[in-house]
């Protein structure tokens, strides 16, 4: 038995095709500017939702896991698009008054991660996170974008065994964020 017709009439065009783009040669040239080729043009398009920052220790790794992510989606037929989700940090927080924001930005964040699904009409979605607050937010947005034939996946991506050499002062904290009881300095 033969399998599925592959010719370009019979296969299925991506989300962000059907529904946003009917006319879509208008805007494949926009996408070449970000180094789209014309292979990628009957791709699906997965958005990558990264928290990474500069300000949560926590969330330093989480910009190469996301250029991994990026890879794998490529090695399986689609193109990975990465976009920035905000990420408190409630540590930095609790030294100031800014501590009262830090709870309500998980709606923000679960409303920026739909937003950008929705708005972008992706296929699917993988998103990376490593905070206790942006974690629910980031599977809050995810709830809100999936279903149908659209897949997402959540990543929580824990921090780094050791911190980076910049930020070895913070080694003592580390095992706090890591959920360790001893609170011993990681060997």
């Amino acid at each position: 038995m033969e399998g599925p017709c592959s010719c370009s009439s019979c296969t299925p065009k991506p989300r962000w095709q059907q529904e946003s783009h009917p006319d879509f040669d208008t805007v494949f040239p926009m996408l070449r500017q970000d180094g789209f080729l014309e292979k990628d043009r009957n791709r699906p398009f997965i958005g990558v939702g990264n928290t990474w920052n500069e300000i949560v220790p926590g969330h330093l790794h989480l910009r190469d896991l996301a250029e991994q992510a990026k890879l794998g989606i490529r090695a399986n037929g689609g193109v990975g698009l990465e976009f920035g989700c905000v990420a408190p940090c409630d540590g930095f927080g609790n030294a100031n008054p800014g501590y009262r924001y830090i709870l309500p930005m998980r709606d923000n964040i679960a409303d920026g991660v739909e937003l950008m699904a929705q708005a972008h009409h992706f296929d699917g979605m993988v998103l990376l996170s490593s905070c206790d607050k942006s974690n629910p937010g980031v599977t809050m947005g995810l709830t809100g974008t999936v279903g149908g034939d659209r897949r997402g996946h959540f990543v929580q991506a824990a921090p780094p065994l050791t911190p980076p050499a910049p930020l070895a002062w913070m080694r003592p904290l580390f095992p706090l964020c890591l959920g360790r009881q001893d609170r011993k300095e990681p060997r």
